[in-house]
């Protein structure tokens, strides 16, 4: 049996007369009822009880009829999904992010306005390390990646990457420290005896290998007494005075007392935010969300110049 066949006894059923039905169907009524008695000779079964004066359903015509709107509709319904897929507009992209990325502003903001274009697509969204997204995209794990390289990261020909933000580096200091509240420009080498708290170089940061080249142009390397795979859990770190660290100055939206950020006055003191994705992905979402994003305005390339230079966190 064929979907117009199924479409031709749907429109019998509901205009209970073969003329009209013909006329909905832009088809003769000769044709439409040898139809109509083709499906009921293949089911064996009466479907319409037909007299000089009206057609009415029987109970397997009833029941036929149900069930012959439920094809139709999830084929109708297929075929839209389809459509609307070939757009952009409908299925699943996967998204992975750096633990920084969530306390750029404008990340979940672009997130919730991409979901409100497109409430058809289902996104999912994953916390993964630089280096475990590079990978995941190479590996089709992922869709698109917002992460933080080191200085020296060059994309492989099979990644994309566009520059998305343009992070400050801080040095992070207890707000007790003999650094915190100092005048002037904070040196580098000032810190050159200092305990520090990084992320592990393992996990494929970006930042662990930016902050060595830093401190060994400021002719020190840097003794690292403790390392943490979350930013949030290096700066409570510094706070309960277990030492320094360096870090983006997102994480200055982190609710931590006791903790004093100071700019570093170096020109290369600055770590970038890329999203990546597939080269020779072909997928319309893909697309759709990449271009979305690159026009989105909370994702302009720029330092984030408006901070003091001793800038206190304070309880919220």
């Amino acid at each position: 049996m064929e979907l117009r066949q199924l479409r031709y006894f749907v429109a019998v059923a509901e205009e209970l007369n073969f003329s009209r039905a013909a006329r909905r169907l832009h088809m003769s009524q000769p044709p439409l009822s040898l139809q109509i008695k083709a499906i009921e000779e293949e089911l064996d079964t009466v479907l319409l009880e037909r007299t000089r004066r009206r057609v009415e359903l029987t109970e397997p015509g009833r029941l036929f009829l149900e069930r012959a709107r439920s094809i139709l509709s999830t084929v109708d319904g297929s075929g839209d999904a389809m459509r609307r897929a070939a757009r952009g507009e409908a299925g699943e992209i996967r998204i992975a992010f750096t633990g920084s990325v969530p306390m750029f502003e404008a990340f979940p903001r672009f997130l919730q306005a991409f979901r409100e274009r497109l409430p058809g697509v289902r996104v999912e969204l994953g916390h993964l390390s630089t280096g475990a997204q590079l990978q995941a995209i190479v590996d089709r794990k992922i869709d698109v990646g917002f992460l933080r390289p080191s200085l020296l990261f060059t994309p492989s020909s099979d990644i994309s990457v566009r520059p998305v933000w343009e992070d400050e580096l801080n040095v992070v200091l207890h707000e007790g420290h003999r650094l915190a509240r100092a005048r002037g420009p904070l040196r580098l080498a000032d810190l050159a005896e200092e305990p520090f708290i990084l992320f592990p170089r393992g996990i494929g940061c970006g930042l662990f290998d930016h902050v060595m080249a830093l401190c060994n142009r400021a002719g020190f390397v840097p003794r690292v007494v403790q390392e943490a795979r979350e930013g949030t859990t290096i700066l409570a770190l510094v706070a309960a005075g277990t030492g320094v660290s360096i870090l983006p100055d997102t994480y200055q939206t982190a609710s931590i007392p006791h903790l004093v950020h100071r700019r570093l006055p170096l020109p290369d003191a600055r770590s970038r935010l890329l999203m990546a994705w597939r080269s020779a992905d072909t997928a319309p979402l893909v697309s759709r969300f990449v271009t979305m994003a690159a026009a989105w305005p909370g994702f302009a390339v720029k330092t984030t110049r408006a901070r003091t230079t001793n800038a206190r966190r304070k309880t919220a």
